[in-house]
């Protein structure tokens, strides 16, 4: 196949213009230079920083590993059967209040008072 024949267009620069262009161009490159530097070091950083996040799991799970071994070997204190029975009561005997953190404060107000009537009725 043949080539279409183009026409050439020529255009003119002065002298101040096309040393203003080559300086925006050399400007441009380094720019670009500059910014690929800047891709390749967070590309590097990341790749360390992946390492030392698995080196970290890695020691963290011997770390668990050791701990284990630690518990095992140390020897299990003996709780006395009083205190068993003591621990029991106490985590039964808290009564569980709902704190309602939405409530205004006129309910909150009433809701104090229904408890003051309440202590005051036992006593």
């Amino acid at each position: 196949m043949k080539m279409a024949k183009e026409d050439t267009l020529h255009i003119k620069f002065n002298y101040n213009e096309a040393i203003q262009a080559k300086r925006d161009l050399l400007s441009s490159q380094v720019a670009l230079l500059r910014i690929a530097k800047t891709i390749k070091d967070y590309k590097s950083d990341r790749s360390y920083e992946s390492e030392i996040k698995i080196s970290l799991n890695r020691r963290l799970k011997d770390l668990k590993v050791l701990f284990g071994r630690l518990q095992k070997a140390l020897p299990q204190p003996e709780i006395p059967s009083i205190l068993k029975r003591d621990e029991v009561k106490t985590t039964e005997s808290a009564p569980q209040r709902k704190t309602n953190y939405n409530a205004t404060v006129e309910d909150q107000l009433k809701e104090i008072e229904e408890r003051l009537h309440k202590l005051q009725k036992k006593s």
